[in-house]
């Protein structure tokens, strides 16, 4: 019964396994669909990305205008974010006329949105687009940033991980110039959080690698304009404001010490030693061998090793005195006036300086 039970059942296919083994010539023959698979792979990683084909059907950013739950909002956003991040970080955005759609929304929730998730989650899509599309997205970037700067003075917004970093990815569509026209306005103003923040924004700005990738030499070439934004400051009431702004000229000087003159003239006089102070703070990393005499300061004097004990100066100058002509250079030695001592009158005592004691030195007897 057994034997004609299983002779009545139907023959189960064959599994086919893979050998965990193979040999050289059978690698590369049994399995071209693995190197096909691995170069579609490849493709795609390299490959332009609509992100609208990738959004839920009937998916509209200014749906979130509507919606009362800031929860809500946060989630409908993140449906945006999620599909450009990826995409926008190796900036393999492809273009369309579809982003026009989204910037009034931003406009709209950057100008005015006061729950800070959504605004940073906002700004987080406005900084992928940027940095996806780069160049295609320059006339929607030069709308965004006056808006996005405008909240400069709101402490609570302005943060790395909020607007910060979001303005500088708009970098990655807009010229180094566009900023620089925009910041002029929040350097004059009467907030001392403005100013500084302003200022530093700048001096990053210098250092991006967006704005390398098109100006390698960037610090150079906007010398000028930054250290016009900077040198009001450097005069400012506030003493914190005086101080960044100090840094970030002598960093600005000493990254362009040939075209330095022009603009170290316009320094006030009366802040100069603060200037130079910064200029000694920033120098300090950079090897003795390698530092140039800045133009302000001035020229060595010859001192004698005495008066460098004496005031503390620097051992540095006792190399620049002059040498005394002949056939061995010798370094000249300053004559050390000796005080004249008057001689005491006879049977009087000068009682107007003490009379100190002197110990009698005892001789060792001779044995």
């Amino acid at each position: 019964k057994e034997v004609a039970k299983r002779l009545a059942e139907p023959e189960r296919p064959e599994r086919k396994t893979e050998p965990l083994r193979r040999y050289r010539g059978e690698a590369a023959s049994s399995c071209p669909a693995a190197g096909a698979s691995s170069k579609a792979a490849t493709d795609d990683i390299f490959e332009k990305v609509d992100p609208f084909k990738k959004l839920p059907k009937g998916w509209c950013i200014s749906a979130v205008t509507s919606m009362e739950k800031w929860k809500e909002k946060l989630q409908h956003l993140q449906v945006l974010s999620s599909v450009l991040e990826g995409p926008a970080d190796r900036h393999l955005l492809s273009p369309s006329e579809n982003y026009a759609s989204l910037i009034p929304t931003m406009q709209r929730m950057l100008k005015g949105e006061s729950n800070i998730p959504v605004l940073t989650e906002v700004a987080k899509c406005m900084g992928l687009v940027a940095k996806g599309l780069q160049k295609h997205f320059d006339r929607f970037a030069r709308q965004l940033l006056p808006v996005a700067l405008a909240r400069i003075n709101d402490k609570s917004v302005w943060k790395t991980n909020c607007l910060i970093e979001r303005v500088e990815q708009l970098l990655w569509s807009l010229p180094l110039d566009v900023l620089l026209e925009e910041l002029p306005a929040h350097f004059s103003s009467k907030s001392l959080f403005v100013k500084k923040e302003a200022l530093n924004l700048l001096m990053r700005a210098l250092e991006l690698p967006q704005v390398l990738e098109v100006y390698p030499d960037a610090t150079q070439r906007f010398f000028h304009q930054s250290a016009t934004l900077a040198l009001p400051l450097v005069d400012d009431s506030d003493n914190t404001v005086r101080q960044e702004a100090a840094k970030a000229l002598a960093k600005l000087v000493l990254q362009n010490r040939e075209a330095a003159d022009s603009v170290l003239d316009r320094l006030p006089a009366h802040r100069r030693n603060l200037f130079e102070e910064e200029q000694r703070k920033l120098s300090k990393d950079i090897p003795a061998e390698l530092r140039v005499p800045s133009p302000l300061s001035p020229p060595a004097i010859c001192t004698s090793p005495l008066k460098q004990r004496l005031h503390g100066l620097p051992v540095e100058t006792a190399l620049l005195q002059p040498l005394l002509p002949g056939p061995k250079a010798q370094i000249a030695e300053p004559k050390v006036e000796k005080e004249e001592v008057k001689p005491k009158a006879e049977g009087k005592e000068n009682r107007s300086e003490p009379v100190k004691d002197v110990k009698e030195v005892t001789e060792t007897p001779l044995i």
